[in-house]
């Protein structure tokens, strides 16, 4: 279920209400679940945690521990969970489809896809297995093609290959833009986004083909007009903006050398989306 800020920051409400009340109360998944939901990672971990000590076999707060991991990036962590959360429980839809998620992060491709092919035959047009499908045959392709490449490089001469790798270190820059940009391509539940350099460059768009159509100018403009917004209140520039429409989520990242604008769906992990582009902008100017 899809909740928006302020039916969010309601349910919070709601379930802390509970719990002031009654500290052992099961309802810790729900607010916990509503805290991965903002994207707070951590005051969920710590929520779920609590709660789970409490209550070890409630399968539910087990599940939510789950999904929280892996918005983290901790897919073993989170494997674990589910599987203690279907050993408390009988496994539901959700749990299944959600084994699927993990098993295509971890690596295990063949028992993703057997299992997809049960949950297929159970509902063929659920779009989260349409998309977990796209998933698989595109790490199946790119798998190939480094297999591939691999496989060329052997019957490379060394000094050649030295010679490109000298040339690749001179166009650091411009890899480090296709590298961000693939990143961003493969993200799930991201409608389009824009990368800008420093000075308000656009360097590259994707998925503004429509009425909301972006160019320097317009990128220019909404991010001048942002900025003069925020020191107006004394508050400084923009480094993380999340702004919620009624079609889609913008969401403004401001890193030293690029500034990301992203379009997203509603249902995006605004958390996961914060860990993974951190740490890949990291990478690239380590």
């Amino acid at each position: 279920m899809k909740f928006s800020s302020d039916e969010l920051e309601l349910r919070i409400e709601k379930c802390k209400k509970v719990l002031n009340s009654d500290a052992n109360s099961q309802i810790f998944a729900a607010l916990a679940e509503c805290y991965r939901k903002k994207g707070e990672l951590e005051l969920a971990l710590e929520v779920c945690s609590q709660g789970l000590s409490i209550h070890p076999d409630y399968g539910s707060g087990h599940f939510v521990m789950s999904k929280i991991l892996f918005d983290m990036g901790n897919f073993k962590e989170a494997y674990e969970e589910l599987m203690q959360a279907k050993s408390c429980d009988n496994p539901t839809y959700s749990m299944e489809m959600f084994e699927c998620k993990l098993m295509v992060e971890m690596g295990n491709i063949s028992k993703a896809q057997s299992k997809l092919k049960e949950l297929r035959e159970r509902d063929p047009s659920n779009s989260q297995i349409i998309a977990i499908t796209e998933t698989i045959k595109k790490d199946m392709h790119k798998a190939a093609g480094e297999k591939q490449a691999q496989e060329a490089r052997r019957d490379i001469p060394e000094e050649v290959i030295n010679q490109t790798a000298v040339s690749a270190d001179n166009s650091k820059d411009r890899t480090d833009v296709e590298k961000l940009i693939a990143f961003l391509n493969s993200f799930p539940n991201l409608v389009g986004f824009a990368v800008v350099e420093d000075s308000d460059e656009l360097i590259a768009a994707s998925g503004f083909e429509d009425e909301s159509k972006l160019d320097k100018k317009s990128v220019s403009e909404m991010l001048t007009t942002i900025n003069e917004n925020l020191r107006k209140v004394n508050l400084g520039e923009m480094r993380n903006c999340l702004i919620e429409t009624k079609l889609h989520n913008l969401i403004f990242r401001d890193f030293d050398n690029y500034k990301i604008i992203i379009r997203s769906e509603k249902s995006f992990s605004l958390g996961l989306l914060n860990l993974k582009l951190s740490k890949i902008m990291a990478d690239l100017h380590g």
